[in-house]
């Protein structure tokens, strides 16, 4: 979830100063990294004020069944804040806020 909070960070200060959310990382200012556990990390967005971020598991076999599951922050936008939630396929293996 480290790097999905650097994604975050990033799309939320894009909204604060341009007042919508962005439609792609680099739009964000962001360069999602490669790591052997994160297959990729997308950002796009749904509205003006909803984006999302979505970090996808690499196959690995270190990562037993969450392999290729996925991790989906939506943020809402308001003012000057962005409020977050998040869904995952793999629900068992993400911090106990995404349950």
């Amino acid at each position: 979830m480290n790097l999905g909070s650097a994604a975050k960070t990033a799309v939320a200060e894009y909204f604060n100063a341009n007042g919508e959310m962005p439609t792609t990382a680099n739009s964000a200012g962001y360069s999602p990294p490669s790591t052997e556990i994160v297959s990729t990390i997308a950002v796009g967005r749904t509205s003006a004020s909803v984006g999302t971020v979505t970090v996808t598991l690499s196959s690995s076999t270190k990562l037993g069944s969450a392999a290729g599951g996925t991790i989906t922050l939506t943020g809402t936008g308001s003012g000057t804040a962005v409020e977050w939630t998040c869904t995952s396929n793999q629900p068992k293996y993400v911090p106990a806020n995404c349950r």
